[in-house]
């Protein structure tokens, strides 16, 4: 999820939530004595309709009257968090194909551990056969037993903007886990691991998230069950992610993080149109059908990265997270296109220090071929003090949702496939109005 050391900010407009009584959007906007919050259901509905009859915005207001926002809030919530099938958020236009469901997709539970009796989430025929792996294939992140039907496939939900399909850890109770392309380890929660039991090893890693490193433990799960397949040994570090990324916990957090590690393991899909999830057998062939657009992949420090290019404002790196729902850009390449600032904001740092951060709207965003126009990006001011990475770039889910992406590691490619939406929704839509 987008922010970097612990930024967060949110923007949306409220008056077109009331209009259409889309108030659906989860907003966390951390002040330095208290957080305000809103959440699904009538509580939230009601804080809108009555900003809405004192004559105010909410959140605009609540924007103007709480100058500190954590760095992680900014691309979460000014970038917001997609919690609905509906578009609803301030990048309608850009990430309208991951609120329209268009498959059968299980509603969200109450908290990450399911109800033991409820049926696993529907899952689609694939297009053609699964195919026994022939011998047991062992990965840094999980292991394949030799017999696994592949490819598996599954479909994906949004839990505030990150994908999460179910499954079951060590043949218990379905859990929700949350694909995080993103990070650098797979993670159990604090309170997954004591629920569930793992085994603890004796070894410490690193976990990134965003920009920052977190030593943790790690832990193993003995099995790993999505439908029938049932993976072994897959490793984790204990860590509360979404806390790290957002400062903010949350009873219904996903137990299980799926990161680099596990991905190696696959050459994995996402259908963002039809919410559905792939994984594929590691050396199968990349997609080549028509439109097809296949970017090169580096792996550093663990994540994947890929080469984006802005007309005026050159190239820059930036790592693919599917647990981000905004875009990030360099303050350099900002600064060198000018651009008028949709909204500027005050960003704070887990260690209180304070930095402007900016929405703006870029007249294209390229990756490869591939290419968005009149796309939102949010970026910090190049004077940001040295503890916030003004360098720091994110390819998030608003991009990415207008393709069906595969990711190989094994080829270290990405292939994109344009998503079959009308014309009007895939580029040059203007999502000014969302911010």
């Amino acid at each position: 999820m987008v922010s970097t050391d612990g930024f967060r900010m949110t923007g949306i407009s409220e008056a077109e939530q009331i209009t259409h009584g889309q108030a659906k959007m989860k907003f966390s906007v951390r002040r330095t004595n208290r957080t305000i919050g809103w959440s699904n259901g009538q509580t939230r509905r009601r804080a809108f309709a009555q900003a809405a009859l004192a004559g105010k915005s909410s959140l605009p207001h609540v924007l103007r009257s709480s100058p500190r926002w954590t760095l992680t809030a900014i691309l979460a919530v000014s970038i917001p968090c997609v919690a609905d099938t509906r578009p609803q958020n301030l990048v309608q236009a850009s990430i309208k194909n991951v609120t329209q469901d268009t498959a059968p997709v299980t509603k969200p539970p109450a908290t990450a551990q399911s109800d033991p009796k409820a049926p696993p989430t529907t899952t689609p025929q694939p297009t053609k056969a699964p195919v026994p792996q022939q011998t047991t294939q062992t990965f840094p992140g999980i292991t394949i037993p030799g017999g696994t039907l592949l490819p598996i496939q599954l479909n994906f939900r949004l839990w505030n903007g990150i994908p999460i399909v179910e499954g079951r850890v060590n043949g218990g109770a379905l859990e929700s886990i949350a694909l995080a392309t993103g990070l650098n380890q797979n993670a159990v929660t604090p309170d997954g691991d004591e629920r569930l039991k793992l085994k603890h090893l004796t070894s410490q890693v690193s976990l990134l998230t965003l920009d920052t490193t977190t030593l943790a433990s790690e832990a193993q799960v003995n099995e790993l069950q999505f439908n029938f397949a049932k993976l072994k040994e897959a490793r984790v570090v204990v860590a509360d992610v979404y806390s790290l990324l957002t400062v903010v916990r949350r009873p219904d957090t996903p137990a299980l993080w799926l990161g680099v590690p596990f991905f190696t393991a696959f050459q994995t899909t996402f259908d963002f149109e039809k919410h559905l999830l792939r994984f594929a057998n590691v050396n199968a062939p990349l997609p080549k059908e028509e439109g097809a657009i296949t970017i090169p992949l580096e792996k550093k420090n663990g994540r994947l990265f890929v080469r984006l290019s802005i007309p005026r404002g050159g190239s820059f790196s930036a790592f693919v997270d599917t647990a981000s729902p905004g875009t990030l850009i360099p303050a350099t390449a900002a600064d060198r296109l000018k651009l008028t600032p949709l909204k500027t904001l005050t960003v704070r740092g887990k260690d209180g220090k304070q930095a402007q951060a900016q929405l703006v709207k870029l007249p294209a965003l390229l990756l490869g071929k591939a290419e968005q126009k009149n796309f939102t990006v949010l970026h910090l001011l190049k004077n940001a003090p040295p503890e916030f990475d003004k360098t720091l770039g994110i390819l998030g889910t608003d991009f990415l949702s207008h393709y069906r992406v595969t990711i190989s590691i094994a080829h270290s490619k990405m292939v994109l496939v344009p998503a079959a939406v009308p014309d009007t929704d895939k580029t040059g839509a203007d999502n000014t109005d969302e911010f």
